[in-house]
């Protein structure tokens, strides 16, 4: 695992934040589901997404590259590192987020990703003893 610059370190922070914080009424002020998502978050895109604009600091040439700046690092599989392990924690919240119906099923889905990515800064701290 490599270690993150404190910017990558920071926005994955800071999702977690804007995760447990989101409310209804700013997902009523848009609509529900994958595009609201990316309005308020960042979510589902490489363009759009936090984590992957912070690890845009390093220099890539493939997606694992790419996936070096990203605290989704922590769970070491091939491919995007934020949803492609099957029925992995990883999976579970992002298709969560993806197929959310209600605003009160995204509001739940960000929860949970905001708590499954906390557990991924905690695994990193750990392991880098900070």
């Amino acid at each position: 695992m490599d270690k993150l610059t404190p910017k990558q370190l920071q926005a994955a922070k800071d999702l977690v934040t804007r995760y447990n914080n989101i409310t209804i009424k700013e997902i009523n002020n848009i609509t529900y589901g994958n595009i609201t998502a990316r309005r308020l978050t960042g979510f589902g895109n490489i363009d759009t997404c936090t984590l992957c604009i912070a690890a845009t600091e390093i220099q890539f040439l493939s997606i694992d590259d790419y996936c070096k700046g990203c605290i989704h690092q922590i769970s070491f599989v091939k491919s995007c590192k934020c949803y492609n392990k099957p029925r992995s924690r990883a999976e579970i919240t992002y298709k969560a987020i993806e197929q959310a119906k209600t605003p009160e099923q995204l509001i739940k889905a960000f929860k949970a990703r905001a708590k499954y990515i906390q557990h991924l800064i905690n695994m990193y701290n750990k392991h880098f003893n900070q």
